[in-house]
């Protein structure tokens, strides 16, 4: 993963804000792109799954405690089982990221 697809993954994927506060529609989508203005540094990008490699379109920003609890998951089932919204949103995500990006 390159510096141009990190840019793309923070600001047009994730708008700068952990995919866990999007989900939970902790930000009106108006306000959304005011979350691209706020500091990043207590964000990281992780594996969404993490039987895959770190690639692009399996990366998801998250705040460094929800990457922790992320990571010590058993598999990707087992988050799909326990949060399914939350798995819907982040896959939607990877999907446009695919669609729009990886052409």
């Amino acid at each position: 993963v390159d510096a141009a697809e990190v840019g793309v993954l923070v600001r047009e994927i994730w708008r700068g804000m952990s995919a866990a506060e999007a989900a939970a529609g902790a930000l009106a989508p108006a306000r959304q792109d005011k979350a691209l203005n706020r500091q990043i540094d207590k964000l990281r990008l992780t594996r969404w799954d993490v039987a895959r490699p770190a690639e692009i379109d399996n990366l998801v920003l998250l705040t460094f405690n929800e990457a922790e609890v992320h990571e010590g998951e058993p598999n990707l089932e087992h988050v799909k089982q326990q949060r399914p919204t939350f798995v819907a949103f982040v896959e939607a995500k990877l999907n446009r990221l695919r669609r729009e990006f990886m052409q």
